[in-house]
């Protein structure tokens, strides 16, 4: 039986900081034997929302215990940045030539 009453200090904290790392509504109010409509209702009250789906580099990275991998996909998305940034006008001026090709 889900427990009543009000969120904890530590609860509501819980709650907070694993919707902003993804984690669903129904997934937390399991894990702190709550009804998911009051983890629910006080995650709206603070308009806690989890995060969007965006594209980066970071998400194609792979972790494990003391060790993180760059996958062939991040290194390429880091690599396409690079070009974007260095192609840039406002960057072009800064960037000198040993020696001007004729």
């Amino acid at each position: 039986m889900a427990k009543k009453g009000p969120l904890s200090k530590i609860e509501a904290f819980y709650a907070e900081e694993q919707r902003k790392l993804g984690k669903s509504v129904e997934d937390i109010a399991l894990d702190l034997d709550r009804p998911s409509k009051s983890i629910a209702n006080h995650l709206d009250k603070l308009n806690i929302k989890p995060p969007s789906n965006t594209t980066g580099a970071g998400k194609h990275f792979v972790r494990q215990s003391g060790a993180t991998i760059m996958t062939e996909n991040a290194s390429t998305y880091g690599d396409v940045k690079k070009r974007g940034v260095i192609n840039s006008r406002r960057s072009e001026s800064y960037i000198t030539q040993a020696k001007k090709e004729q």
